[in-house]
């Protein structure tokens, strides 16, 4: 049998969430947390999270597992369900167009960032100084594609 819990954001709209008996895997853990950003409906700041999944539900390994990181880790593995920003964390189904878009731009933002840096650090691998370093003032040809020194 399952054990049911309840729980109170604050006046947030329908703020029940139930949790299994035993949390224990990662599946588990991501189920809880978009299940309690979909009752939620409204942006949930990770502390407010973390206090609630630890304090009202009891969740194996409590304060030690679920850390903000680890927080990162679940939306993440979420596969889309759910959105994170500056005012914390929201079910992606509750999320606004606006707030979806910008969510979208804000991860190619961060990828675009990523690839640059990989742009730069295959530069400095192959000609061994970095892209900033170069006197001629040239602008970098190098083959995105390549991972391996001498390709």
């Amino acid at each position: 049998m399952t054990q049911q819990t309840e729980l109170d954001f604050s006046g947030r709209p329908g703020a029940n969430v139930s949790a299994p008996e035993s949390t224990t895997g990662f599946d588990d853990d991501v189920q809880l947390f978009v299940n309690l950003l979909t009752r939620s409906r409204d942006w949930i700041t990770s502390d407010d999270i973390i206090d609630h999944i630890v304090n009202r539900l009891d969740v194996d390994g409590g304060p030690k597992r679920f850390t903000k990181t680890y927080l990162r880790h679940l939306a993440k593995a979420a596969n889309g369900r759910i959105l994170s920003g500056q005012k914390g964390y929201k079910a992606t189904a509750a999320g606004t167009i606006e707030e979806i878009q910008t969510e979208a731009a804000a991860l190619l933002k961060a990828a675009n960032g990523i690839m640059d840096r990989r742009k730069k650090l295959l530069y400095f691998f192959h000609h061994g100084r970095a892209v900033d370093d170069r006197k001629d003032g040239q602008d970098e040809t190098e083959n995105d594609n390549t991972n391996e020194r001498g390709s």
